[in-house]
């Protein structure tokens, strides 16, 4: 089984490929394929147009790996070892995109992301998790026999 982590801009490019949503429906109901939500992920896409996680297929909700005072959430987000949020965040002031980065790192096979700064960062810091802009993760789960 695949585990993966869209990104919130994912979600709107999944928004147009409802073939694609029924795909990935299918190998999530065949254990084939995890579709993971973040904490942060899932705070993102309750103040997005979706106005939550879109019911196009099963996600499971996961907290994230990192635990910020301010921020986290104390019944759901958990405390690690945070290597990953530290290099990924650098000297950005968006800790948000390190979060998840390091949710993706510690928990799942494959991260997707539209953000292409991010994408590439998070290529150079993770040998555990693969990432993958949206386009080929789509030509990713197009070519597997699964």
């Amino acid at each position: 089984m695949y585990k993966v982590i869209f990104d919130c801009n994912v979600y709107d490019k999944l928004y147009h490929c409802p073939d694609l949503q029924g795909k990935i429906s299918r190998l999530i109901s065949e254990n084939k394929l995890m579709v993971m939500v973040t904490s942060t992920i899932r705070r993102e896409l309750e103040i997005s147009p979706f106005k939550g996680v879109p019911e196009w297929f099963h996600t499971e909700i996961i907290g994230d790996s990192v635990f910020l005072s301010e921020y986290s959430l104390t019944d759901v987000d958990r405390v690690g070892e945070g290597d990953i949020y530290d290099v990924h965040k650098g000297h950005s002031k968006n800790f948000r995109d390190a979060i998840i980065a390091d949710t993706a790192h510690t928990d799942a096979d494959i991260f997707v992301s539209e953000d292409n700064r991010c994408r590439q960062r998070f290529k150079k810091i993770s040998d555990s998790c693969k990432s993958m802009s949206f386009s080929e993760f789509e030509n990713w789960l197009n070519n597997r026999k699964m």
